[in-house]
């Protein structure tokens, strides 16, 4: 069965590897995949978003997925709501990074007031997945990263497993995520880890993110959304620096910038003489 209503309304959102997303007539959004995505992917994401949302989490409703295009591409329909992405906001407003990064910490610490889901697939087995994956480190490092993970305790909470700036949307006083296809169900502060590494070391870098002032942004803001996140209470940093070793070597596995994949090798090789030591023998 095709849907003849997946024609684009306005212009595209976004345009990725993976997919496109566009708004479409009657006030929906849809995210449309490319040829190379298999089916069992989108009806996961699609599945998982509907989990989530039920779960009463600051997300978009799913209203029909999968649907077919004539030309044969699949995709998800969410409801279409107002709002900004937060990385738009970023780009347009740069001296506002302290009170932008405060949305993106808030809306963190919302998502993880919420109970593990059932059906969410578990944060360990996917993280341990890609650092056994991540083939710019040797292998003895992929197992130290690995074995620092088990010892690393387990979560009960939603997490919602990729939030950047680009899946944050502002409008006015409410904030939601969105692109939940990664969510999970672990521990917070392996999820705050792997949003502290994406604003730190973005994926889309301009002509000079190698200068010093951008390199300093990029620090200033992800230092800025872990001290807003915990709001003063250091207590679990120390967990927390653990957890940023093993979701950077993740983050290697993804198709990164040559600068960041760099950048976030040398904050793993500095990082695992502290990480083999604090192993059992």
């Amino acid at each position: 069965m095709y849907d003849e209503r997946l024609t684009p309304d306005g212009e595209t959102i976004a345009s990725k590897k993976d997919y496109e997303l566009f708004p479409i007539e009657g006030n929906g959004l849809v995210k449309l995949f490319r040829a190379h995505v298999p089916i069992e992917r989108i009806e996961r994401e699609a599945q998982t978003s509907r989990l989530v949302h039920a779960g009463g989490l600051p997300s978009l409703r799913v209203d029909r997925a999968p649907v077919r295009r004539r030309d044969g591409r699949v995709g998800i329909v969410f409801e279409r709501v107002p709002g900004e992405r937060l990385s738009a906001l970023y780009s347009r407003h740069p001296g506002r990074l302290f009170g932008l990064t405060d949305r993106i910490a808030q809306l963190h610490r919302h998502i993880h007031e919420t109970p593990a889901v059932e059906g969410l697939p578990s944060q360990k087995m996917r993280l341990g997945e890609d650092v056994l994956s991540a083939g710019r480190l040797s292998l003895d490092a992929r197992r130290t990263l690995y074995r620092t993970l088990e010892a690393l305790p387990d979560g009960e909470r939603v997490c919602h497993g990729n939030l950047h700036p680009s899946h944050v949307l502002v409008d006015g006083d409410t904030t939601i995520a969105t692109e939940w296809g990664d969510a999970v169900n672990g521990n917070p502060l392996a999820d705050v880890a792997r949003t502290a590494i994406i604003l730190r070391y973005p994926v889309a870098q301009s002509a000079d993110y190698g200068s010093r002032a951008a390199r300093i942004y990029c620090l200033l803001r992800s230092a800025v959304y872990v001290r807003r996140y915990f709001a003063g209470d250091r207590s679990r940093l120390p967990e927390l620096r653990r957890w940023l070793v093993v979701c950077a070597a993740a983050r290697l596995r993804e198709e990164l910038p040559p600068e960041s994949s760099r950048r976030i090798a040398r904050l793993i090789a500095v990082a695992l003489p502290r990480l083999r030591g604090a192993l059992p023998a």
